[in-house]
């Protein structure tokens, strides 16, 4: 992939398949794993059973340390 610098806004999609059998309304947190850092979240308001859904989400990088970083979704 291509190198990113420090101030770059890097779009981040986080990809989701509700497995369940309700639909439901599916709110996702978005982390910087290697810092801590909170990155933002995004409420999908209605995702049926069996379907599949994303957040896109701004990872606003100025301030960022260098080097390699882990992002962790959960909902």
């Amino acid at each position: 992939g291509a190198d990113v610098i420090a101030g770059d806004l890097l779009p981040v999609t986080v990809a989701l398949t509700n497995r369940g059998t309700a639909t439901e309304a599916v709110l996702v947190l978005l982390k910087d794993l290697t810092t801590g850092q909170f990155v933002g979240s995004q409420i999908l308001p209605e995702v049926r059973p069996g379907e599949s859904a994303s957040a896109t989400f701004t990872w606003a990088t100025l301030g960022a340390s260098s080097g390699t970083h882990q992002l962790g979704a959960a909902s």
